[in-house]
């Protein structure tokens, strides 16, 4: 039988147990909360963010901070394009900026929100980079030290813009309010870097397509009605100023056998509308054979149509149109090169904001016809400080080819005395005018034609190659983006 003793002992000794117990689950626990701090501190430090993998594409890694830039690159582009569609009213095709894009819908059908439409757009542009560069590097491609400069020279004029405009403490926090937590100046550097690789080995495989002068001739050859440019007149008469169709198809035939010669038509289609084709070359068009359409443009690229043709075309049920055959250019002539300074009318173009553009230009043209030196160097300063278009490098116009511009600035840049160092003031439209400095002649624009079309075809061979079985994975840290 057992003793008191015993039974105390016993019991002291469950009591020890029990307290061990407790210490043990304690201790585990402390430990559980001291991991759960650690992982919460981890996963809230740029840490991860930085150095994590948010998405994997063809063992590509892109962190939350990469995919961040991608993802505001995605809506700014798209918000710019928006802003040039719809500059009355872009907010109405816009998500409100001031609000989390995941809580705004874009498709109700669908359930779609804005996040997910800019998330498919940030990592549509992280595929094509991580496909390019990978290719790149299997075929030996590296950075020129000029191309590496102009990423270096892209960050620091963006440095010193924000430094200026005092808005940010740093640049590193101009960059965390444009791209989200964790982005810093040398994070930026590299994504940056990254992104501008994938770009310049885009350029150099396009470019470093070649092909033999018989390749051009056949191609152009295979495509010279898409090619050719053909010169013709026409009007059209509307169904809605008749009884019926079919009376606007008489009018239509009756100005049609009125013009035997180009002159008899100007004076047909101002005899059906005096107003509109006051001008004698209201009625004349310069069109490649590719956008014809389809009313007349069969009719047009006939191989037996000759100059003093004349035909109608009917528009479905709402007018005819009354068709004049010039001339059809094969487009073997050279396409210049020229350097423009802008000059864009204020507003909404009214004759006051007209005439203040007109005198800008003049007194731009005084001041350079002054100025000893007339070289194309010093010209682009001419650029850089007067003209109201900065989107074109340099001011540069490369291969320019006849009717690309219209009026004054076509006849100008392809006169026949036209010379190298030639200068002038040309309008453009009532709205914009030009001055023009005349760089001397380009490649032949049938070749460029034909060059295009190979170059494109070969492109896009390879972009479709490089695209085919991408894997795409994404991980939880993608959680962390946008944060």
């Amino acid at each position: 039988m057992s003793t008191s003793k015993d039974k105390k002992a016993k019991a002291l000794a469950q009591e020890q147990k029990s307290k061990r117990q407790t210490r043990t689950i304690v201790i585990i626990f402390a430990a559980l909360v001291v991991v759960l701090l650690a992982a919460a501190l981890l996963i809230n430090s740029n840490l991860l963010r930085r150095n994590g993998t948010a998405v994997k594409i063809n063992g590509e890694s892109f962190s939350p901070v990469d995919y961040n830039y991608y993802y505001s690159n995605a809506y700014t582009n798209y918000a710019n394009q928006i802003y040039s569609y719809f500059p009355d009213n872009p907010e109405a095709y816009l998500p409100d900026a001031n609000a989390p894009f995941a809580g705004q819908l874009y498709d109700e059908t669908t359930g779609e929100t804005w996040a997910d439409v800019f998330r498919e757009m940030a990592i549509e542009s992280m595929t094509d980079t991580a496909v390019k560069c990978a290719d790149g590097r299997a075929n030996g491609f590296a950075l020129s030290d000029e191309q590496q400069q102009a990423i270096d020279d892209q960050v620091a004029r963006l440095r010193t813009s924000v430094e200026q405009s005092g808005a940010f403490r740093s640049f590193d926090e101009y960059l965390k309010s444009r791209y989200g937590a964790g982005m810093n100046e040398e994070c930026f550097l590299d994504v940056l870097t990254r992104a501008r690789y994938a770009e310049c080995y885009d350029e150099s495989v396009r470019e470093g397509f070649t092909y033999s002068d018989e390749a051009l001739e056949a191609c152009y050859r295979e495509n010279r009605d898409s090619f050719d440019t053909f010169a013709f007149r026409y009007f059209y008469i509307s169904a809605s100023n008749f009884d019926s169709l079919e009376q606007a198809e008489e009018a239509a035939r009756a100005y049609a056998d009125a013009a035997d010669s180009e002159q008899a038509f100007i004076d047909a289609a101002r005899d059906y509308d005096s107003e509109t084709f006051a001008d004698d070359d209201a009625t004349l068009r310069h069109y490649q054979g590719d956008i014809l359409g389809s009313v007349y443009g069969d009719w047009l690229r006939a191989a037996d149509r000759k100059s003093g043709d004349v035909t109608i075309a009917t528009m479905g049920t709402s007018g005819v149109y009354v068709v004049y055959f010039i001339s059809r250019d094969a487009n073997a002539y050279p396409m210049v090169n020229a350097y423009a300074v802008e000059f864009d009318a204020a507003g909404d173009g009214d004759e006051a904001a007209r005439e203040e553009m007109r005198k800008r230009a003049e007194e731009v043209l005084t001041q350079w016809e002054a100025d000893a030196d007339h070289t194309a160097e010093n010209f682009v300063n001419y650029v850089t400080a007067y003209s109201d278009n900065t989107s074109v490098e340099n001011g540069y116009l490369a291969n320019v080819y006849r009717y690309q511009y219209t009026g004054e600035m076509n006849d100008w840049l392809f006169d026949e005395a036209r010379k190298p160092g030639d200068v002038d003031l040309v309008s453009y439209d009532e709205n914009r005018c030009f001055i023009l400095f005349y760089d001397g002649t380009g490649d032949d624009y049938c070749d460029y034609q034909a060059e295009n079309k190979l170059r494109t075809a070969d492109y896009d061979a390879w972009t479709e190659r490089l695209t085919q079985d991408v894997t795409v994975k994404r991980t939880w840290l993608l959680s962390l983006a946008n944060k």
